[in-house]
């Protein structure tokens, strides 16, 4: 009988619904054997789970989403590490938050601009890592919006009167911190990059897999990234970049799954650090 895992998930750490109880209980039911929390700038999410994963009998694998920048695009890198100490992460991923806090007054100026209270100390109080969905839930909550959807493509996409762009770290400097750190540099879902000249510069970048199975990626992609990982001998990856729990199955936790043996190469991978 095969074994899986989900490897890309959201907490309430970030931008996610779920507490890490909540997630490992999911996943529990729905029989992964591991699981990563990649939340945005932040590792506790997985460290919180990390500490209860025996009583659920599920793998954590620790994780982290960050967001880069190449040449004008915006392009996610997920970090898997060991399960040991990351301590000296904390001053970047701090540094990291403290921009999502000042990106974050900026839009609810934004907004109050066009006649929008969004009550953002309070957001920024209950939430480590604020990021758009949080921006999102709140118009759902105040039935500006219909759908999380709207939102963004009514306020919170590029050229949206409450877009505001953060501060990033390039490609190269993401995957250099992650080597420091003695992680794994995952390319996380490039077939979400819309422009084919970005995808093929980015291939020759010095990560060490791409993220094959994602909701949104077309049966085409899997087969494409998955060849470049195979030839280049680099790490697959992939799971179900969950957020929130809605209607479509492949954005639950579990929906979007790889066999456990790609997680045996991440940890033989990491061993080797």
């Amino acid at each position: 009988m095969n074994k899986y895992a989900d490897l890309h998930i959201h907490s309430s750490h970030s931008d996610g619904v779920l507490t890490p109880r909540e997630i490992m209980e999911r996943a529990r039911r729905r029989r992964l054997k591991a699981i990563s929390i990649t939340d945005h700038d932040t590792l506790n999410g997985s460290f919180e789970a990390l500490k209860i994963a025996d009583e659920y009998d599920v793998e954590v694998l620790p994780g982290i989403e960050f967001s880069c920048e190449f040449e004008g695009h915006d392009i996610h890198v997920i970090a898997y590490f060991k399960n040991k100490d990351l301590s000296g992460l904390d001053d970047v991923l701090n540094h990291l938050r403290k921009k999502r806090i000042d990106r974050a007054y900026k839009m609810a100026e934004k907004f109050k601009d066009i006649g929008i209270d969004i009550p953002i100390n309070e957001i920024i109080e209950n939430n480590e890592s604020i990021g758009r969905p949080h921006f999102a839930r709140e118009l759902l909550k105040q039935g500006i919006v219909k759908s999380f959807e709207e939102a963004f493509e009514r306020y919170l996409t590029p050229g949206m009167p409450c877009y505001v762009s953060k501060e990033k770290l390039t490609v190269s400097e993401g995957i250099q911190m992650i080597h420091s750190f003695n992680g794994a540099a995952i390319l996380a879902h490039p077939g979400l990059i819309d422009d084919e000249l970005v995808i093929e510069k980015l291939i020759v970048e010095e990560f060490d897999g791409f993220e094959v199975y994602h909701p949104k990626h077309t049966q085409k992609d899997k087969l494409r990234f998955y060849g470049i990982c195979k030839n280049k001998n680099l790490l697959v990856t992939g799971g179900s970049d969950f957020h929130q729990e809605d209607t479509s199955k492949k954005n639950q936790i579990g929906g979007e799954k790889l066999t456990y043996s790609y997680v045996e190469n991440i940890y033989k991978f990491l061993s080797k650090k």
